[in-house]
């Protein structure tokens, strides 16, 4: 295959390199990790601990084994290998001899001898950047322990201060409680190394001593302070009895800042971050226990990059990597364009209770969590089977850091964000961090093909993987060849006699709904599925969806009813939109307060949209709120209440436009809620009240969301079209096809029509359009930019003759699998279908010619 080449500042510009570069990166200090905070504290090992520094040295070690694979596994420095058992090919966690330089020096070499490397900040807001080769194995701080299937890794990372499990000071009636669940020797023991004192009755002078030590002491009646002189023996007892009744570091840090203790000793920055690693159902699985991960107090683990180097290729070696942008993109192994290129993006989009000054609007979503990398020799893919709401995707050529071309997903377990202070020259910036960790586990589950095989082998074994974990089913789903979505209602602003106010202006009535579906009909187009936009809860730009009312400006209940059973009639799928995700309007009595209950950024305002413009994604000058974000932890309670109401229709189907290519988390002090916590929420609420009970119609669909919906509009035609890229191709399409049945984007949204319709044919898409009934002028002081070129009128003809010639060509084609696919030259593709039909596409501006098959340019050839 040929792949055709295309060719604030300050903290903020900071805060933005450590997030998406790769940064700069003895003897153990004896029980150091001890003393790191969060997570359970660390035990001693077991009697299935199988390694320490100097065990097995130079070779490597058969873990696990499955029909499969075998995973090898050097416990001291804790790389492995992966070796499929019968062609012997091997991934490794890091290049073979990669300390002989692998084109790097530095951090870079440290980091490439790494299978984590983590990035933080303090309070103070100094960043920094650590690896599992330099700040744990070099100072003696792997342990290896066996468990089923594989082994889990413990690193070290960095050495933490010396500090104690047992409390100097603690309030009397907390230590009165713990000794009650003891035994009575042991608590008279223990009760007896604390002094209890009545903080009234202290004799001046002993007073003051206490008072310099515990800055707060006046703040409470009693409490028992340590006594001096205790012997070591004495005070490592104390620890285990405090530790077996359930205090933890984290209680005795807390205790001790209640009395305002005043400590002498320096915080260092330490993470303690256990991995295992496993071999499951024919997969590697890499998985982070996040939360068992300690960390000195007073820092903030702001990205944790797993596996950096698996199967990354070297410089001899050719193929390409495999980013999700959009539906997919081909990065060339060892680009030719002098330092390498890199690759960043955040799987499932932006976050939108995150801080986004530049926009995205250019950039295409990634909506699969997927990456790999492919050589003439084998592939393999990586899935980030958990926590990947909360992670990135980076990709390098050879060139960047190193003289390897390689791949990995990278999370965040704590989210921090910009806070801006002042306005203009006087403005400063700080960092604010999420209040509580993350404790969604993030795992990445490979997937391996030995021999030769290209990007349909890769998506094929992601297509496999979401089969077998139910995501999407492995026979041909229903679905229909042309998709309709109608605007109904949306209020504007005008003026009478000089006064402004709002007004629901109609688009689209029930009535006229079914006019523009019998006019299909007449000329052919009937095999329709609906969408209708803006039905209810004031139209387009809504309130919250608690209730199901139709509009009264659109016809009231009673004509809506008669929509319905015009199309229960004429087998019409009828599909009104639900907005879960963003809320538009704020009315008294609406049961919507933006303080309560919408998404809060970290720095604790309320998550708000501004208008933006569609080619750039910036600001307007005149930008005003348009929306907030509804907090996920209100989405199941508004779920149940809307369809509480809806149900009385009797319609089986439903859409769900944003909720399914939409995720933000909600970083309310009270209740916080990171984005991978929200998509297992968002789940949950979608097993509970949608699955098996309704036909979803999803837009763009991010995959978490594949199980709950088999039918998708404005699936992306193609990639971003980076110039870090190569060439998009239809990964997400052949993963999915046949299963769920998908559209192009708009037919008359689209910026290139012709292009559009052609993608059609390549992927075995159906056809979809945004119309209104309305002409384009009844748009004018409308608060919304993405409403254009909707009159249904100025496309109705063309439409209607596209579809019948579409259909006619591709009514045996749209909707089967997709088990080929090929670029024969740069402007000519060939998809090949289950039926065993193939479609031809031409993009190029003559005419191309394959097996005597004659394709005229701009057009497609089926045979």
């Amino acid at each position: 295959m040929e792949i055709a080449m295309k060719t604030r500042q300050g903290l903020v510009a900071v805060f933005a390199a450590l997030l998406f570069l790769i940064p700069g990166c003895g003897k153990a200090v004896e029980d150091s990790s001890r003393y790191l905070v969060g997570g359970d504290p660390p035990t001693e090992p077991s009697a299935e601990v199988l390694a320490g520094v100097g065990a097995h040295p130079d070779k490597m070690e058969l873990i696990a084994s499955d029909d499969k694979l075998e995973l090898y596994f050097n416990l001291t420095t804790s790389e492995f290998y992966i070796q499929d058992r019968i062609s012997k090919v091997r991934w490794y966690s890091n290049p073979e001899n990669w300390n002989t330089g692998g084109g790097a020096s530095g951090s870079n070499l440290e980091i490439l001898g790494s299978q984590i490397v983590v990035d933080y900040y303090s309070d103070k807001n100094e960043s920094g950047t650590m690896s599992s080769y330099k700040d744990a194995f070099q100072k003696g701080q792997i342990t290896a322990e066996k468990i089923q299937n594989g082994v889990r890794i413990t690193y070290q990372l960095g050495v933490a201060s010396t500090k104690h499990n047992y409390p100097e000071i603690i309030r009397a009636d907390i230590l009165d409680d713990l000794l009650d669940d003891m035994n009575a020797n042991e608590a008279k023991v223990l009760k007896g190394r604390y002094r209890l004192v009545t903080v009234k009755e202290l004799p001046s002078a002993q007073h003051s001593t206490y008072l310099n030590k515990y800055t707060k002491l006046d703040n409470f009646d009693t409490a028992y302070i340590l006594r001096d002189n205790l012997s070591k023996k004495a005070l490592k007892e104390m620890e285990e009895q405090f530790r077996s009744a359930g205090y933890s570091y984290n209680d005795v840090e807390e205790e001790e800042e209640r009395f305002g203790i005043n400590r002498t000793d320096t915080q260092t920055p330490a993470f303690l971050i256990p991995v295992e690693y496993t071999l499951s159902n024919g997969d590697f699985l890499a998985t982070v226990l996040t939360e068992k991960i300690q960390y000195t107090k007073g820092y903030h683990l702001t990205s944790l990059r797993l596996l950096p180097y698996f199967g990354a290729a070297g410089t001899e070696e050719q193929g390409y990597l495999f980013v999700p942008d959009g539906s997919g993109a081909l990065i060339r192994l060892n680009r030719d364009s002098g330092n390498g290129v890199l690759y960043s993006g955040s799987i499932y989009g932006d976050d939108l209770a995150r801080k986004n000054t530049a926009g995205t609007a250019s950039r295409r979503q990634i909506y699969m969590p997927v990456f790999g990398v492919n050589t003439t020799i084998s592939s393999v893919i990586g899935i980030v089977e958990q926590g990947a709401a909360g992670s990135n995707i980076y990709a390098y050529t050879s060139g960047v850091y190193t003289g390897y071309n390689n791949i990995y997903a990278c999370f965040a377990p704590q989210i921090a964000d910009v806070l801006s202070y002042g306005e203009d020259a006087t403005a400063s910036d700080t960092l604010v961090f999420q209040r509580v960790n993350s404790t969604q586990r993030f795992a990445v589950r490979y997937r391996f093909h030995s021999g030769e095989g290209d990007y349909v082998t890769m998506a094929q074994l992601y297509r496999e993987y979401l089969i077998h974990t139910g995501a999407i089913s492995d026979t041909t789903s229903a679905g229909s060849s042309f998709y309709l979505e109608l605007t109904g209602g949306i209020n504007k602003k005008v003026n009478v006699m000089g006064i402004p106010f709002s007004t629901m202006e109609a688009l689209t009535t029930f009535e006229q709904a079914e006019q523009i579906l019998t006019e299909l009909q007449k000329n052919g187009v009937d095999d329709i599925n609906l969408r209708y936009m803006g039905w209810t809860n004031s139209g387009l730009n809504n309130t919250l969806f608690r209730k199901a009312n139709p509009l009264s400006a659109l016809g009231g209940a009673s004509e809506f009813k008669a929509l319905v059973k015009y199309t229960q009639e004429h087998g019409v799928g009828f599909y009104p939109d639900a907005e879960l995700t963003y809320v538009y309007q704020n009315k008294i009595l609406d049961g919507f307060s933006p303080s309560r209950q919408a998404a809060r950024f970290v720095n604790r305002q309320v998550v708000s949209q501004t208008q933006r413009l569609i080619s750039t994604g910036t600001v307007t000058e005149d930008a005003v709120t348009t929306s907030y974000t509804l907090s996920i932890s209100r989405l199941d309670n508004v779920l149940q209440s809307f369809l509480k109401d809806y149900q009385k229709y009797g319609i089986s189907g439903l859409s769900l436009k944003s909720i399914g290519s939409c995720i933000s988390g909600d970083y309310n002090e009270a209740n916080p809620v990171d984005r991978a916590l929200a998509m297992n929420m968002l789940k949950e609420s979608m097993e509970k009240r949608v699955a098996g009970k309704y036909d979803i119609l999803s837009n763009g669909c991010n995959a978490e969301f594949l199980p709950y919906t088999k039918q998708i509009t404005d699936m992306p035609n193609g990639s971003s079209g980076l110039a870090i890229t190569d060439c998009s191709v239809p990964f997400y399409q052949i993963a999915v096809s046949g299963a769920v049945r998908y559209t192009t984007e708009a037919v008359n949204m689209a910026s290139d029509y012709q292009q559009n319709i052609l993608k059609a044919y390549e992927y075995g898409a159906s056809l979809y359009c945004r119309w209104m009934y309305a002409d384009s002028d009844k748009l004018l002081n409308v608060n919304r930019t993405d409403l254009y070129a909707l009159s249904y009128r100025t496309w109705f003809n063309d439409t209607t003759a596209l579809y019948r010639e579409y259909q006619s060509r591709m009514g045996e084609i749209a909707g089967q699998q997709i088990v080929g696919h090929q670029y024969i030259t740069d402007s000519l593709t060939r998809t090949v279908f289950a039926n065993g039909k193939q479609v031809l596409v031409n993009y190029g501006s003559e005419p191309a010619v394959y097996n005597n098959v004659k394709v005229s340019a701009m057009s497609a050839e089926i045979i």
